[in-house]
């Protein structure tokens, strides 16, 4: 199913962070389809341990996410207002090539 949500042009990724409880986070990416979000890419780490800086860990997953998309170009990325409220992560993400931030 993932295979066949990856191939429909264009993709709407959604990026996502959600903590649990106070002590672990996910950093989530996931596909939206038909009003709902598919998780594709997820990474988990206690909350005062982040695994590499916010910038990194997005664009690290994005870029497996369109590696399984066949290279894909036509990658929509949007972000919550946690996340989007920094021009880092969503420059980022048009600088590397990883799809169009919104």
């Amino acid at each position: 199913m993932i295979h066949a949500l990856l191939r429909k042009k264009p993709v709407i990724l959604l990026v996502d962070e959600t903590s649990l409880r106070d002590r672990l986070k996910a950093m989530v990416v996931s596909v939206a389809y038909e009003g709902r979000a598919v998780p594709v890419a997820m990474m988990t780490y206690h909350q005062t341990r982040w695994p590499m800086g916010q910038v990194k860990m997005i664009t690290k997953m994005l870029r497996w996410v369109r590696d399984g998309a066949g290279g894909s170009r036509d990658l929509i990325v949007m972000a919550d207002r946690g996340i989007g409220t920094s021009p880092n992560p969503l420059m980022a993400i048009e600088e590397k090539g990883l799809g169009c931030a919104a």
